[in-house]
């Protein structure tokens, strides 16, 4: 129960259990209280009052509304009128003065339909993987860390009997042993993870997909698609000795449901991250951005092509499903190591349908071109669709997947069309989309809003997706000189698998945000770098006429070392309005330096090579 009265000050707010521990994450205070403890002694104000009894005695009724205090007492027990003793917990609760509310039963079963929190504070990103296994619950942090087990007991209150650390050199991993049928649920609140344990059945949020790879015929592999994979971490069971590798995930909610038995390995049912028991010696296992791939040396894995023949048979039921129209990460299938491959798959998948269902999957192949980066393949595969099923073309799926594509290709204006059709005007991440594509056709400060508000649909995408997306979302909110938001892209579009144009033009833009911010030695170094070492023609360009301006602004180069330079600059890149806009920061240098017959000649030679500038 909990009390509170509002004050000069603000608002006081008392809690009638104990409270374990208070802190701030961001703009929210968190509160962990322990429940089922006996409550503190009332306080001496009699108004507003809440009074928890846990108790077995019977409750007196509740004294009369005219009284002018409120108290509930304990009368006097002869032996003979000794109540039952039974678990049952008598609440009487004060809302107002003078007015009680007569106490409750809890039920019989109180201390198994309670939810206790758990909760695990990091400063820095951190991932965890949660399961069960012989009755104990495994809570497993990829950084090390020492737990306070006393906190932890009053947080877990009755429901958690026991609780224990195993020694790991790099990991921190918790074992709890908690009363019948309670099973956990992960929530975060920034870097802290909580774990509600509660009666349910475990499962995870967001299921992992095991799926088959057979680039290697004979020796066939699985790809867990599930991004941000933290450290592996082995450990022995101590119940049955089994050794079990487990590999946290960042992200929330992503784990494995139901337990998938191979001969080769276990993949065990987790709320969240992966736990595989291995049964074969040397299992390959290797982390990357995009997930994790499984293999066995000695043979492979006992798996057959059936299985992703019916797998791709389910999305095909599913394909028109509007909460598919934008569900790219599981479009990309895990891996682009395996894009032959899935290519080969699909393509028999379309060969072996009846005629009137090849469209979806064809709609299939083109969403996974598109979740590859493929732009031009998936519009020949939409056109074949347009051309022998109209009425898929028809569909805001194909007209989401469409519009895609032809942003990828470049064909802005097209994508734009696609992305405005009335089915899709509702749906946010149209929205985002067809901001972006706005924002590449003009104007882009005039999206910055969206594309900062809806960013979170893209952190989950293809890296090379998710790449052009932030660069754009990047270039956006500089020019509309929104620099917090600048650094959320920035933070977004850093990769080390980046192409090195995408790593130019990140640079680049990462400078500009350096030298809006005031950071000119960063933003210097950037330019300097890009302009002597980068293999891209042109933001190294770019870079070169910027720096020449930040230089002469903080006065590192003369007027004349400015004129020299941007004077060599003229054919650097002749793309855009690179080469105008060059030589009218050169005329209006020659101008502030008195040197007007430079100027007018150059303008005059302006005005003649690009009379439509």
């Amino acid at each position: 129960k909990v009390r509170y009265r509002k004050t000069d000050k603000g608002m006081d707010v008392q809690f009638a259990n104990n409270v374990v521990k208070i802190f701030n994450i961001g703009s929210k205070v968190v509160v962990d209280v322990s429940y089922g403890l006996k409550a503190q002694e009332p306080a001496e104000n009699k108004h507003e009052e809440v009074t928890i009894s846990a108790s077995n005695d019977k409750a007196e009724p509740p004294v009369p509304a005219s009284s002018p205090a409120v108290e509930v007492e304990k009368a006097p027990l002869s032996t003979d009128e000794a109540p039952k003793v039974d678990e049952e917990t008598k609440v009487a609760e004060v809302v107002e003065p003078a007015t009680v509310v007569p106490m409750e039963k809890e039920p019989s079963n109180y201390k198994y339909s309670r939810v206790v929190s758990l909760s695990f504070p990091w400063n820095k990103e951190t991932g965890a993987a949660v399961f069960k296994r012989y009755g104990y619950i495994w809570i497993i942090f990829d950084r090390l860390k020492d737990i306070d087990f006393d906190e932890l007991k009053r947080m877990g209150g009755d429901v958690v009997e026991d609780i224990v650390q195993l020694p790991h050199s790099k990991a921190t991993v918790i074992r709890i042993l908690t009363l019948p049928q309670y099973n956990p649920t992960i929530r975060r609140e920034g870097l802290l993870w909580i774990v509600d344990l509660m009666q349910q059945p475990i499962r995870a949020l967001n299921k992992i997909d095991i799926i088959p790879r057979f680039s290697i015929p004979e020796s066939p592999s699985l790809f867990l698609a599930v991004p941000e994979t933290g450290r592996m971490v082995s450990m022995v069971d101590p119940e049955s000795g089994e050794m079990l590798n487990i590999i946290p995930v960042s992200q929330l909610g992503w784990g494995v449901s139901p337990e998938r038995d191979y001969p080769e390995a276990v993949f065990l049912p987790t709320a969240q991250g992966i736990v595989i028991k291995p049964r074969v010696d040397a299992l390959a296992i290797k982390l990357s951005n995009s997930g994790v791939s499984i293999a066995n040396p000695n043979g492979g894995f006992s798996v057959s092509r059936d299985i992703d023949h019916l797998n791709d048979l389910m999305r095909l039921k599913k394909a028109n499903d509007i909460a598919r129209a934008f569900d790219v990460k599981t479009w990309a299938r895990g891996s682009d190591k395996f894009i032959l491959a899935d290519t080969h798959d699909m393509l028999d998948l379309v060969s072996t349908l009846p005629k009137k269902e090849r469209g979806w999957a064809r709609l299939e192949l083109a969403r996974y071109k598109v979740a590859n980066s493929m732009g031009a393949d998936a519009l020949g595969v939409l056109r074949v669709i347009e051309d022998e099923n109209q009425d898929i073309a028809n569909l805001p799926a194909f007209y989401a997947v469409r519009g895609m594509a032809n942003f990828l290709m470049h064909r802005y204006q097209e994508a734009a069309n696609d992305f405005s059709n009335p089915s899709l005007v509702n749906e946010d991440e149209a929205v985002f989309w067809r901001a972006a594509t706005e924002a590449q056709i003009a104007e882009p400060e005039k999206q910055s809003q969206i594309l900062s508000n809806l960013s979170s649909y893209i952190r989950n995408y293809p890296r090379d997706l998710k790449t052009k997306l932030a660069l754009v979302g990047l270039k956006s909110t500089l020019v509309a000189e929104d620099d917090l938001n600048s650094q959320n892209f920035i933070e977004m579009a850093t990769d080390k698998n980046n192409t090195k144009s995408q790593q130019a033009e990140l640079d680049y833009y990462s400078a500009k945000w350096n030298e809006f911010t005031g950071n000119f030695n960063t933003a210097v170094n950037l330019y300097n770098y890009l302009e002597n070492y980068s293999d891209d023609r042109k933001y190294s360009a770019f870079a070169k006429r910027d720096n020449v301006a930040l230089e002469l602004e903080v006065k590192r180069i003369s007027k004349d070392e400015a004129e020299k330079k941007l004077e060599s600059m003229r054919f650097a890149w002749r793309d855009g309005s690179f080469e105008f806009d060059t030589m009218s920061e050169l005329a209006d240098l020659y101008s502030s330096d008195a040197k007007y017959g430079d100027a007018l000649r150059l303008l005059r030679e302006v005005e003649g090579g690009m009379p439509k500038n």
